[in-house]
């Protein structure tokens, strides 16, 4: 790959003081979530081109990161605010970024990637408690230890919604 990071972005290697096409390979991403239960959305980016350069995405995912190596990558993404992710509900995601540049003094600049997805509805039985429906740390990690993370919820009326504050665990109640 022809790609430098820098903090927060990643742009293209300059070599002989021009920048050359490249493309980005993003580690893979665990969902955490049965592909069952699992709708992938949207993929989305931030970027700033300059006149001349251009990113798009691909998407490839698999039930394990051993098995990303081996699977197709989907069709090209080419709207960075809002593309339709078309690459089947798996586990594990990857990305890959293709940075160009038709102009080899400038480079574009990938600043963030958003990869959206919904966990299904269960089907669910009216007057029952559901205890540890979900255990929200099994979808919202902190690295940064410094800071903290905190749930909220709201429902219609006739539905409970309790989130046990030591193990994040959710109980619904009809």
């Amino acid at each position: 790959t022809n790609i430098t990071a820098q903090p927060g972005n990643i742009i293209l290697k300059q070599s002989g003081g021009a920048y050359l096409n490249g493309t980005y390979i993003s580690s893979a991403i665990n969902i955490r979530a049965d592909s069952d239960k699992l709708n992938f959305t949207y993929i989305r980016w931030a970027s700033n081109l300059p006149s001349g350069t251009n990113i798009t995405l691909k998407t490839r995912t698999a039930s394990s990161s051993v098995d990303l190596s081996s699977a197709d990558w989907s069709s090209y993404y080419t709207n960075n605010l809002q593309s339709l992710i078309t690459s089947t509900n798996n586990q594990f995601i990857q990305f890959i970024a293709n940075l160009t540049t038709t102009n080899n003094t400038k480079t574009p600049v990938l600043q963030e990637v958003n990869i959206s997805y919904e966990i299904s509805t269960p089907s669910l039985l009216e007057d029952y408690t559901y205890e540890n429906w979900i255990d929200l740390d099994d979808y919202f990690e902190d690295l940064d230890t410094e800071d903290t993370l905190t749930f909220n919820n709201s429902a219609v009326s006739n539905l409970i919604i309790a989130i046990d504050p030591n193990d994040h665990t959710v109980r619904l109640s009809f």
